[in-house]
């Protein structure tokens, strides 16, 4: 096939030395479908064999965290994982079918901020405009979220704690829904990914970044910072993650040509032109924000939401 760059030091046979499967815990056609399609692209001339997608679409992406964690660890069955939505289900469920230790990172190739963005006919033209009308009808106004099992439980209570203001907040099973129910009218604000909301800009207004600086696809909107309010960093970081047990030296092999896929300037111009984050973090980086990102989430549902059946 291709001319692989990473071989097996010292091993029998290079790795890898057949085709690779790879999960996606969500259906064709979604943000992480997108992101890893563009990837595939420079990853396959690095590694030199195919990558061969395996939709497990389901409970938030839970049925793909399973399949992955109950995975052969032989290094060709990985998963194209998003963080932190693997490590939701652990802190909200009391069993999700998996355990977050079965899943080990390899590395990110993706950074998708999160943005918040209401009907563009709205009477909201600013994100102080959108707070003070919170204020005046708490729990009216409602604002949609792509899953409890993702970052979301994050960005609901950190907006509440940043703008002292409540919303209705709703939950959908997904991205894909959660834009549907916004362009029928069924909600009336998002917090979503940049690169999702971008593909909407004719229905969409976006009032505020959920990130420390601004996004390339809205460079005019301002931070919750910059707009006056607490800081809020939500992100989505899109990463490959393999079953517990894999290689150490097959992971560095992943690490490698992910990294040397995501420093294409090819790579880098297509995913910007796509609305997103060319962003390499590496096992320790992901790791580290990982431990972080579970702590804060933990707190906050045990703060807002302790009421709630696992």
């Amino acid at each position: 096939i291709m001319g692989s760059l990473f071989d097996y030091a010292g091993a029998e046979e290079k790795y890898p030395n057949t085709n690779i499967d790879i999960i996606l815990p969500f259906k064709a056609g979604g943000g992480t479908d997108n992101a890893m399609r563009l990837v595939q692209k420079y990853l396959e001339p690095a590694l030199g064999v195919r990558l061969n997608f395996m939709y497990k679409a389901g409970a938030s992406g839970a049925l793909g965290y399973i399949a992955l964690s109950k995975a052969e660890a032989g290094g060709y069955t990985i998963g194209a994982i998003n963080w932190p939505h693997v490590l939701v289900p652990g802190i909200i469920k009391d069993n999700p079918g998996y355990k977050y230790s079965d899943i080990q990172p390899v590395a990110a190739y993706d950074k998708d901020v999160a943005v918040l963005a209401v009907h563009m006919d709205s009477e909201w033209k600013t994100l102080q405009d959108f707070v003070e009308d919170l204020k005046s009808r708490p729990e009216k106004i409602s604002l949609g979220h792509p899953n409890r099992l993702g970052y979301s439980i994050k960005a609901a209570y950190e907006f509440e704690e940043a703008t002292g203001a409540k919303p209705k907040h709703v939950f959908f099973d997904g991205g894909a829904a959660t834009k549907q129910a916004f362009l029928g009218k069924h909600v009336d604000s998002i917090i979503h990914n940049a690169s999702v909301v971008r593909k909407m800009k004719d229905e969409a207004r976006v009032l505020a970044v959920l990130g420390k600086e601004r996004v390339g696809a809205f460079p005019d909107v301002q931070t919750f910072a910059e707009a006056g309010f607490a800081e809020i960093e939500v992100y989505t970081y899109r990463a490959i993650a393999v079953p517990a047990g894999v290689n150490p030296e097959h992971k560095a092999i992943l690490a490698r040509a992910i990294e040397k896929a995501v420093s294409d300037p090819e790579y880098i111009a297509e995913a910007e032109k796509m609305g997103l984050g060319p962003n390499f973090m590496d096992t320790a980086e992901l790791q580290e924000f990982s431990a972080k990102t579970y702590k804060r989430i933990e707190e906050l549902y045990s703060k807002y939401e302790k009421s709630v059946s696992k």
